[in-house]
């Protein structure tokens, strides 16, 4: 079992648990600089494209965000 940074599950009782199993754990960090670039580069995007179509209406962005990611998710790049 791999566990992102998750020390609080490195307990005594958890590790029993996790080799009744037949399992190891396993303890990785968080961090993924490439992957975190890509998440904020996908939410600018999205932010973009719900500010485009709510100029005047600020509370209906969930009305607007399935559209919105339709459009990112078809438009070629």
């Amino acid at each position: 079992m791999i566990f992102d940074n998750g020390w609080q599950f490195g307990t005594t009782k958890i590790m029993d648990y996790v080799s009744t199993l037949g399992c190891r754990a396993r303890f990785t960090a968080v961090t993924h600089p490439q992957t975190n670039d890509q998440a904020k580069a996908a939410h600018k995007a999205i932010l973009h494209g719900l500010q485009k179509k709510l100029d005047d209406a600020k509370g209906k962005w969930a009305d607007e965000l399935y559209g919105v990611l339709w459009a990112l998710r078809t438009t070629e790049k």
